[in-house]
């Protein structure tokens, strides 16, 4: 009888091992896609407002396809597309707000990773940002030195 316990106790320990291991490893994707997304709105929102957009390098296709509602424009897209991909994530959604919203313009982004949890089982993890242009000069604005 003690060696059915003792089965049980380590069958429980194994799988709540597995269990907290999945946790974790989903907890770390999760933490590393809201980072790249809000690198890929930073970077997005450089190449529509600045006026100047980031340089792609010459291997960088400017037609990253886009997906049904994006209305981000092609350099914009194409800069988040490779921001998102230098993070491990792939840019599943970029849109220009207008500054006709109340908000003001921005850029908001989602991007998405996958993590693979037990049995093979792929979850996506999807993370969002929102970035705009900054009016130097603006209360509670930091401006750069040049």
């Amino acid at each position: 009888m003690a060696t059915v316990w003792a089965a049980a106790v380590l069958a429980l320990a194994g799988t709540a091992t597995v269990a907290g291991g999945t946790v974790a490893r989903a907890t770390a994707v999760r933490h590393r896609v809201a980072g790249a997304a809000d690198a890929t709105a930073l970077a997005a929102a450089v190449a529509l407002f600045s006026g100047q957009p980031e340089p792609t390098p010459p291997d960088t296709p400017l037609d990253v396809p886009a997906p049904p509602g994006d209305s981000c424009p092609v350099a914009a897209r194409a800069v988040a597309a490779r921001v998102a991909a230098a993070n491990g994530t792939r840019l599943a959604e970029c849109r220009l707000r207008l500054a006709t919203d109340p908000a003001g313009p921005s850029v908001r982004v989602a991007v998405q990773a996958t993590v693979t949890g037990p049995a093979g089982l792929a979850l996506p993890v999807v993370g969002r940002a929102a970035a705009g242009p900054v009016i130097v000069g603006q209360p509670g604005v930091i401006s750069r030195r040049t």
